[in-house]
């Protein structure tokens, strides 16, 4: 009930009052007349919450940043008693108001809505209704609806910016690793027979003579090496507008350096830490990787350095540690020179709204110093 609605209440109450006591039909009269516009009023909008219904669809369900779709929104009410115009409160993009329309609704006609979604941030989005709120005509009853069911979901994938190629450690440039050697020596795999322009070296002399023709070692096809990218979690609370950005620049600077390397035919794997955790690979079709990342909702988990201190393990067959951050402390500075020494190169993205900022240069010096590779990241504007 309105506030208008109360002061009729109080009004027809005063005004049987009057009647009661006194007895007299002329304040009777009025007082029944505003109850029963207080019925009407109940009824008209409980009758239109009962059988509204929302259906919405998207034009696209999947946008890169920056990108808009459409979203149709068609409302039906089988009430017979006209209300107001309905006021929508519509959600329309991530971190931004909520967009407040009107529309009428007739009985038995459906009343179709268009509109635009902005894909402001990377992530999930569920665009339409957010609420509905239904008044009478006489202003004297309000009720709120939600919809129910299932509401369309739209995907915001990331926006990939170009990213100059990875540098492999020494002896472990990419694709040149096969070109100078196509087995390897140590892992003997199977024999085959002779064929000419085998080095003497391969021949396996007992079993040849035992054979009574020649019979050379087959040896094992050596791994290309693998780039790891390991991604830090956003520092700024995902509510506001500056830890969303930080957002988009983590996982638009991780969807960069995987399909970039992905043309370039490296083997480039990601952990990604999420509510259900994966590895995303090159071997992986570009819209799936993206898919994944803008899925990413970064739970709860310990220090970024207790990650990297568990991927230390698998540095052996690395040739190249990609570090995605949103910030820099003296320990992180520490795991990442040890792991860099201990054989692969390391890049790190440093996502930051002060590249200038004096109190992090101490720590990009000493990064410099150990031959690891910078690389500045602002997170992009409000598109």
């Amino acid at each position: 009930m309105t506030r208008r609605g109360v002061r009729l209440l109080f009004c027809a109450l005063v005004l049987l009052l009057c009647a009661f006591s006194t007895g007299s039909p002329v304040f009777l009269l009025p007082a029944v007349l505003f109850l029963l516009m207080l019925l009407y009023a109940w009824l008209s909008t409980y009758l239109c919450v009962r059988t509204l219904t929302f259906e919405t669809a998207l034009e696209h369900p999947r946008i890169r940043r920056g990108e808009d779709t459409g979203l149709q929104v068609r409302l039906h009410a089988r009430s017979f008693l006209p209300v107001a115009p309905l006021t929508l409160s519509m959600r329309l993009s991530a971190g931004v108001e909520e967009e407040v329309l009107t529309c009428h609704v007739l009985f038995g006609r459906d009343q179709v809505l268009q509109c635009r979604v902005h894909g402001t941030h990377v992530g999930l989005l569920c665009p339409g209704v957010h609420h509905c709120t239904v008044t009478d005509l006489s202003g004297l009853w309000c009720r709120r609806v939600t919809p129910g069911g299932e509401t369309a979901r739209l995907q915001v994938l990331p926006l990939p910016f170009d990213v100059e190629s990875l540098k492999f450690a020494p002896g472990d440039s990419g694709l040149g690793t096969m070109e100078r050697a196509t087995e390897d020596l140590s892992s003997p795999e199977d024999f085959r027979s002779y064929q000419s322009g085998d080095p003497m070296k391969k021949i396996h002399w007992k079993l040849s003579v035992r054979k009574q023709e020649l019979v050379v070692r087959r040896y094992e096809e050596p791994t290309l090496p693998e780039a790891m990218v390991l991604m830090d979690s956003p520092r700024l609370s995902p509510d506001t507008e500056n830890g969303l950005r930080v957002r988009d620049a983590l996982l638009e600077t991780a969807a960069s350096v995987l399909l970039h390397e992905k043309r370039m035919d490296h083997s480039v794997r990601m952990p990604l830490q999420s509510s259900h955790p994966m590895e995303l690979s090159s071997r992986m079709e570009d819209t799936l990787i993206l898919e994944n990342l803008c899925l990413a909702d970064f739970p709860e988990t310990g220090p970024f350095e207790e990650v990297l201190a568990l991927e230390t393990r698998r540095m052996r067959k690395i040739g190249c540690t990609v570090i995605i951050t949103g910030h820099l402390t003296g320990n992180l500075v520490d795991m990442m020179i040890s792991m860099r020494r201990m054989g692969p190169t390391l890049r790190l993205y440093l996502i930051t709204f002060q590249p200038e900022d004096p109190e992090i240069q101490p720590m990009i010096v000493r990064l410099q110093n150990a031959l690891c590779e910078v690389c500045y990241v602002t997170p992009a504007q409000k598109s």
